[in-house]
C-alpha cells in the first residue's frame, strides 16, 4: 500500500489546498477531552495534521510506510524545533511495545488498503495496539465521491509553475478506484520533468465499515463523533469520520 514515494518531494506543494491546521483542531479537542496520553498518527505522511498538534503541545508519535514522506516530516520537525517518534512501518502489521490511548488516520488513508481483508487487518492491528477502552478515528469517503471524480475523467491543477494532472477511474462492480497522478515540475531552465504515480484505492460502504468494526472488537461511537468531529463532517459532503472504541 505504499503511496507518495515518487511524488513525496512535491506532496506539500500539490496538496496545499488542504487546511490541515483546521482539520487538526477537533483531533486536539478529542485528545484533551479524553485525556489520551499516548497518541499515534497513522499514515502521518509529511505531518499535515501532526505538526499543528505538536505546536499546540501534544505528544504524538507518527507512523507511515513511506520512508520518503517520513524523511520530509523529520526535516520539517527539525526546522521547527519539534520532536516526535517517527516509525516507518505498515499500519496493518505494526506492533507497539506500549499500548496507545488514541489512534487516528485522517486524510482518507484507509482507501489505500488493498481490499476488505487488508481493512480487517488494519482494524485488528489497531485493536492490538490500543489500551482498554482506547479509541480509533479515521476518515473515509463515500462512493459518490469516487463516482463524481470519475465522471470528470482527467483534469489538472496549476501550482505556481508546476502542474498536476489527475485521471480518476472507478469500478462500481469491485468498489475499486484508481487515481493516476502525472506531475510536470518546472526546472530552472524552463524545462519540465514528468513524474507519474498510480494509486489503486479501495472504496467502502458504511455497512462494510460497521461490520468490519464489529468483527474486530470495536464499537461505534457516533455520539462522540458528532460532538467532536461535526465541523469536519459538515465541511465536506463526501467525507465521513468513523470513531471506534475498543471493547
Amino acid at each position: 500500500m505504499k503511496a507518495y514515494e515518487t511524488l513525496a518531494p512535491y506532496y506539500d506543494r500539490f496538496m496545499s489546498f488542504l487546511n490541515y491546521e483546521e482539520e487538526a483542531i477537533p483531533i486536539g479537542k478529542y485528545i484533551t477531552a479524553t485525556g489520551a496520553k499516548r497518541v499515534l498518527d497513522l499514515g502521518a505522511g509529511s505531518g499535515g495534521h501532526l505538526i499543528p498538534l505538536l505546536e499546540q503541545g501534544f505528544t504524538i508519535d507518527a507512523l507511515d510506510i513511506s520512508e520518503s514522506m517520513l524523511q520530509i516530516l523529520q526535516d520539517k520537525l527539525k526546522s521547527r524545533g519539534l520532536a516526535a517518534t517517527c516509525i516507518c512501518d505498515d499500519m496493518c502489521r505494526y506492533l507497539s511495545q506500549a499500548a496507545y490511548d488514541f489512534l487516528y488516520a485522517f486524510g482518507d488513508t484507509v482507501h489505500h488498503l488493498a481490499n476488505q481483508d487488508a481493512f480487517l487487518a488494519f482494524l485488528r492491528c489497531c485493536h492490538r495496539n490500543l489500551s482498554e477502552g482506547g479509541s480509533l478515528a479515521f476518515t473515509w469517503r463515500e462512493r459518490d465521491y469516487f463516482e463524481d471524480m470519475a465522471e470528470l475523467g482527467s483534469f489538472y491543477e496549476q501550482h505556481g509553475t508546476d502542474y498536476l494532472l489527475w485521471a480518476v477511474d472507478y469500478e462500481s462492480r469491485n468498489n475499486k478506484a484508481t487515481i493516476d497522478y502525472t506531475a510536470f515540475i518546472c526546472g530552472g531552465d524552463g524545462r519540465f520533468d514528468k513524474i507519474e504515480e498510480c494509486h489503486p484505492l479501495q472504496v467502502y460502504t458504511e455497512d462494510e465499515i460497521y461490520l468490519a468494526a464489529k468483527q474486530t472488537g470495536f464499537a461505534f461511537r457516533d455520539d462522540l463523533a458528532e460532538d467532536y468531529f461535526k465541523t469536519e463532517r459538515d465541511a465536506d459532503e463526501y467525507r465521513q469520520i468513523a470513531l471506534l472504541k475498543k471493547i
